[in-house]
């Protein structure tokens, strides 16, 4: 019989032919050897072009479950109909998915056979949440674990004597005695304990940091009325990550002089031996970090501290940014400012022209009713709008006027029919002119808002963006006050003599941001700037710098680059141990003889020169690569730039901004709340910054668990390749 027409007969009698020597073999479900023919026969092209599984590569268990059909070039699962090709690398994760969708009870004898293919696809959310193991509780990790609940959800300590807390404790633990709630003067001690330990982990890691730390410094008063003086460090680690971490809460004493900041940031530095690895200093732009500095300046000289203001002392950006926006505010609407408006009294002089104080006063009598909150609630409804509640600005968070006019512009129709149906806010009608000129205000402001957010971001690089934020905020607003638009604003009739205000206001903004702007001239933002592989001394040039200013930045950066970070060329011999006796000592001292002979002709390499000669890095191709930045660019050429890459972790990590410090200050309202004013000084500085440190170590074990997890899923993947993946493609 011919054997074509042999195994076409077998394969419709449910029958497959002996092997020969064009066949293999597979398993099926009941252990049962199924001879398959490979052989190729009278099939269409579409059938000839289908792959034919190595039998040699198919060792996953999951195949046990499929029979191979070699008519259709298919696997058909033993327990229905469907039946699948054969993947190209031999992988099988489609007819795994079918066994446990279609045939779930099967799964467990897909593990009972061994395999772990299942256990290889779990996710990497799967993969870092740790399921529970049994332990056994203690009495110090339970303690341990209840102050950690009650410093980061700001409970007072007397919770701990709250009879249902203790109720429900007792009924979770069966009146286990080891478990039972502390009272809350414990609870303070264990506080008070924690924070001293974590405090020396900290201390530990920024000793053992092999960069400089940058400081951000800043005062903050509490709602009970103590002065608190905030300093935060950022310091770039070995992965090339950016940490900014809460050291001190320092308690003020006395005013606020730039003499009594500086003791207090001294007794910080001593505290954590910082005076070494101090590099530059952020702070706000008040009159008394003026004399700050001056004094600090001192305190580093008697140190031998390698620190001057001039050089290494940063002006909070945001901050700047913020002055600027308010001299606008007021040349353009004649406003004086939230805080000296008396928004409580209703039969306040309304001033015409401003109309920032008109908006405010809107916004405060609307949510300060709940009746008037529900008719303005009700206006969204009605004209098709998501019922979101107006902004009222704060005197001291930036662009907070800028959001409370972008949201009152946006929901000017319901907020106008709520001004109309409430007769105590007819008074405060905005004509069709006047929200005009609040569209022009919140055109004005947008880029300061988009300025702001590129300056905070945490984990990223801040400084090297203050020349570039000034840059376009000068552009901006000289839009207003160039020659042409003024020209074309006197030729318009007395009626729109109005718009002359905008460059009026702009032009004020402008003067605020030149005054801080030779600031950002100093050698930290120089450096930063060029450490930047998408900036480079690129950048100045592009900016309309001249050659002799550029030429004055780089001759800074190489000099602090060869008198701070560039290896001391050795010429002298290094012979280790004495070479008679020594092995190969004779043949190690002429080795030494012949270097050092040769050493004049040898040129040293010169890590600055060979970076500054390479072209700038353009930002999508760091995206497209996968790089985080500038970081993640300096993290890829570590190897290559071993000692200037320890220059750009000490500058990079610089903060542009007080947002650092701020972030902490917010932080307060939630501790001190109604019921809380009593808490002594030194309680609230231990349960702030212990709030912040374990916040910290928990977000880095959570990354540490995906790395973990990655780690974990990778030889995963390489395990299922070197088990299902033919790479040559050969049977």
């Amino acid at each position: 019989m011919d054997p074509e027409t042999s195994a076409t007969e077998s394969e419709k009698e449910g029958q497959l032919t002996p092997p020969s020597s064009n066949s293999s073999s597979a398993t099926s479900e009941g252990g049962t050897v199924m001879f398959i023919d490979l052989t190729s026969h009278d099939k269409t092209d579409d059938v000839n072009k289908r792959v034919i599984p190595n039998f040699e590569k198919t060792r996953s268990k999951v195949y046990s479950f499929f029979t191979w059909n070699n008519t259709t070039r298919k696997w058909k699962c033993n327990h229905c109909s469907k039946s699948y090709l054969h993947h190209p690398r031999n992988t099988c994760s489609v007819m795994l998915n079918h066994i446990t969708r279609s045939h779930p009870t099967l799964t467990k004898q897909l593990e009972e056979k061994g395999t772990e293919t299942a256990n290889k696809t779990r996710s990497i959310f799967e993969a870092t949440t740790k399921k529970p193991q049994p332990i056994k509780p203690t009495k110090k990790e339970f303690r341990h674990l209840l102050a950690s609940f009650i410093v980061a959800t700001n409970q007072p300590f007397s919770i701990v004597e709250d009879k249902t807390l203790r109720a429900v404790l007792k009924y979770a633990t069966m009146d286990n005695s080891e478990l039972a709630l502390p009272g809350a003067k414990h609870v303070r001690e264990l506080i008070f304990e924690m924070y001293e330990e974590e405090k020396k982990a900290l201390l530990t890691t920024l000793v053992t940091n092999q960069g400089k730390v940058s400081l951000t410094v800043d005062c903050w008063t509490s709602s009970n009325q103590f002065a608190f003086q905030g300093v935060v460090a950022t310091w770039i680690d070995d992965q090339w990550n950016i940490n900014n971490c809460v050291i001190d809460l320092t308690v003020l004493e006395g005013s606020h002089t730039g003499a009594n900041i500086c003791d207090a940031l001294v007794s910080v530095l001593n505290d954590f031996q910082l005076w070494q690895k101090l590099h530059a200093v952020t702070t706000d732009n008040a009159s008394n970090m003026d004399t700050m500095f001056a004094k600090l300046n001192e305190e580093c000289v008697t140190r031998c501290v390698e620190f001057t203001s001039v050089d290494y002392r940063v002006r909070c950006l945001a901050h700047v940014m913020n002055l600027s926006c308010k001299e606008i505010l007021k040349y353009a609407t004649g406003s004086v400012g939230e805080e000296d408006c008396n928004l409580d009294r209703d039969d306040e002089p309304i001033n015409s022209t401003d109309i920032v104080g008109i908006i405010r006063k809107i916004v405060v009598s609307i949510r300060s009713s709940p009746q008037r909150r529900e008719i303005f609630k009700n206006q969204c409804k009605k004209h098709n709008m998501k019922p979101n509640m107006l902004i009222r600005d704060v005197r001291t968070r930036w662009n907070s006027t800028f959001h409370m006019l972008q949201r009152a512009y946006q929901l000017r129709i319901p907020l106008m029919s709520t001004i109309q149906s409430v007769p105590e806010l007819h008074k405060f009608k905005l004509s069709d002119p006047d929200w005009v000129k609040i569209d022009q205000l919140i055109a004005l402001l947008k880029p300061y808002e988009d300025a702001t957010l590129l300056m905070s971001f945490g984990d990223s690089p801040t400084l090297a963006n203050t020349t570039a934020v000034y840059q376009v905020l000068f552009e901006h607003l000289e839009k207003y006050t160039d020659i042409q638009v003024t020209n074309r604003l006197r030729e318009r009739t007395r009626k729109d003599v109005g718009l002359l205000w905008l460059k009026e206001a702009a032009d004020a903004g402008w003067r605020k941001l030149s005054d801080y702007y030779p600031s950002s001239d100093g050698l930290v933002y120089t450096v930063a700037t060029v450490l930047d592989p998408r900036l480079k001394l690129q950048y100045f040039k592009a900016s309309g710098w001249r050659q002799e200013w550029i030429s004055s930045a780089k001759k800074a950066v190489t000099s602090l680059w060869n008198n701070a970070y560039r290896p001391i060329q050795n010429e002298q011999m290094d012979v280790d141990g004495d070479p008679d006796q020594s092995s190969g000592g004779t043949q190690k001292l002429f080795q030494s003889i012949f270097e050092t002979q040769l050493a004049r002709y040898h040129k040293p390499d010169d890590e600055l020169k060979r970076y500054l000669a390479e072209s700038i890095v353009n930002p999508k191709i760091l995206e497209k690569d996968g790089m985080k930045g500038a970081l993640g660019w300096w993290k890829c050429r570590e190897v290559e730039f071993p000692n200037l890459s320890k220059m750009a972790k000490d500058f990079l990590a610089v903060p542009g901004t007080g947002v650092p410090v701020e972030r902490l200050f917010s932080s307060g309202p939630d501790l001190l709340g109604v019921r809380r004013h009593s808490l002594h000084p030194d309680t609230i500085k231990k349960c702030i910054c212990l709030k912040h440190w374990l916040k910290k170590k928990e977000s880095i074990d959570y990354n540490q668990s995906i790395t973990e997890a990655v780690q974990q899923k990778v030889l995963d993947i390489e395990t299922i390749i070197s088990e299902e993946i033919d790479y040559s493609g050969d049977d």
